[in-house]
């Protein structure tokens, strides 16, 4: 093996240069060198510069991972975890991977094993345990296990419930840019939990899971501009939000703007349009979008041809998910 080869394949996977790495560290499979083992795994797991070979990658990374590198080790465990690379899922050995590599104070791996404490993946249950390496992980800046650790905090779980807490490390996961802290702030801001209540900040972190694509955020968006909500009301906005939070087929995005089309809120009247995101918002499971729909055919109102079998459907379908009006429907009919 040539040394300089091996180093100059190196510096390029560190650069990022993974297409143009391959051609050199591909020439150096006689390696003990275990940073250029997990390098050569993530060769063959991504194909870059060679063919897709997850079988090899398998095998370089269990290499690595047994001389020590933290990073197959945590890859190890994803592929146990997820039932990769032709292995069955095994969630006791993905605990053990993601365990010796969180000891060698990786912080995504410190998440993993919070996790599988929390949840019973392949080890017992523990909140105790799951608080102290979802810590480790928080303290040492990992988003997902400041988001989790909160998630104890603001339970009481494996912690004493402090909301406070859970709160300050909501917090430190939503400045990082992850969506689901983003929101969990602004419900905390909304509700007053563990901090003041606080329109403004509601609207701002609504607004920040929002533009990064996160359809709560853009639901709960439109609707502070709906109704004026620590922002100037715009019933323009907000129908423009749940439009798009509709995109990713959120139901009550959905349900939202059908009421807007049918009153003519925001967006000018048009009971085509009402009925069409009503029905959408039903077929995807919105119980007060599937009994309105069942009104819409029982009484054959807004463009809709009365129809008194698809009001039954509809009636039955959101009665069977509890909505108290339909069961009344319901009672009447049976």
């Amino acid at each position: 093996m040539n040394k300089e080869i091996l180093e100059k394949g190196k510096e390029l996977y560190n650069a990022k240069e993974y297409y143009e790495c391959a051609k050199y560290l591909l020439q150096c499979l006689d390696t003990n060198d275990v940073e250029a083992m997990h390098m050569i795994a993530i060769i063959y797991y991504h194909g870059f510069g060679t063919e897709t070979d997850r079988i090899e990658a398998l095998k370089w990374y269990l290499k690595a991972a047994v001389a020590g590198n933290y990073k197959s080790q945590y890859n190890l465990g994803v592929i146990y975890d997820k039932g990769e690379c032709d292995v069955e899922k095994n969630y006791e050995r993905a605990h053990q991977w993601f365990l010796k590599s969180a000891e060698q104070g990786f912080p995504k791996a410190m998440n993993q094993v919070g996790w599988s404490y929390e949840y019973g993946r392949g080890v017992e249950k523990d909140f105790k345990e799951a608080a102290k390496w979802y810590k480790k992980g928080a303290e040492l800046g990992d988003k997902f296990a400041q988001f989790n650790l909160a998630g104890l905090y603001y339970d009481g779980r494996g912690v004493e419930q402090n909301k406070e807490e859970a709160f300050q490390w909501f917090l430190k996961s939503a400045e990082q840019g992850y969506t689901p802290a983003q929101v969990k702030v602004a419900k905390l801001y909304e509700n007053g939990e563990g901090v003041n209540k606080n329109p403004e900040q509601v609207f701002q972190w609504y607004k920040k899971a929002a533009e990064n694509e996160d359809d709560e955020g853009m639901v709960n968006l439109a609707s502070c501009y709906y109704s004026g909500y620590g922002v100037k009301q715009s019933h323009e906005e907000a129908a423009k939000w749940y439009l798009r939070a509709a995109t990713y087929e959120n139901n009550l995005a959905e349900y939202n703007l059908a009421i807007l089309y049918i009153k003519g809120e925001g967006v000018p009247q048009n009971f085509d349009k009402g009925v069409y995101w009503m029905e959408m918002a039903a077929e995807h499971g919105r119980a007060s979008a599937q009994y309105y729909l069942g009104t819409f055919y029982e009484d054959g109102k807004f463009g809709v041809r009365q129809d008194i079998k698809k009001a039954y459907y509809w009636f039955k379908k959101a009665s069977l998910q509890g909505h108290e009006k339909a069961k009344g429907k319901m009672s009447i009919w049976q």
